[in-house]
């Protein structure tokens, strides 16, 4: 379309070391797509006008993972927070990547 990615299609920049499998739509990632970044982490969910929005998963190169709904490139609405190296899990409200409002942090141990 114009010149612009449209539809499903494989993009690799080995320049910035990233690997997006999805769709898109005018020329960014827009709907479910996978994004493999250089350090190993990956998101697997939905896009929209290029940035994180919607339900996803985003597993750090730690292992420590994230799953729920995002917005502009951040945790934002209800979502699940898996600390792997503390053993303890968030499950609550998030605000631009914070902990907000009722939520319940569990320590593991």
């Amino acid at each position: 379309m114009n010149g612009l990615r449209h539809g499903k299609g494989k993009y690799i920049n080995i320049k910035e070391g990233v690997e997006y499998n999805g769709k898109w739509e005018n020329g960014m990632r827009h709907g479910y797509g996978e994004l493999t970044y250089k350090n190993g982490s990956l998101y697997q969910g939905n896009w929209e006008r290029g940035m994180k929005w919607g339900y996803g998963k985003m597993t750090y190169a730690s292992g420590n993972f994230y799953e729920g709904n995002w917005e502009n490139n951040k945790r934002n609405g209800h979502g699940e927070m898996h600390w792997l190296s503390s053993n303890e899990k968030y499950s609550g409200n998030w605000v631009d990547n914070f902990q907000s409002g009722f939520g319940t942090h569990i320590w593991l141990d």
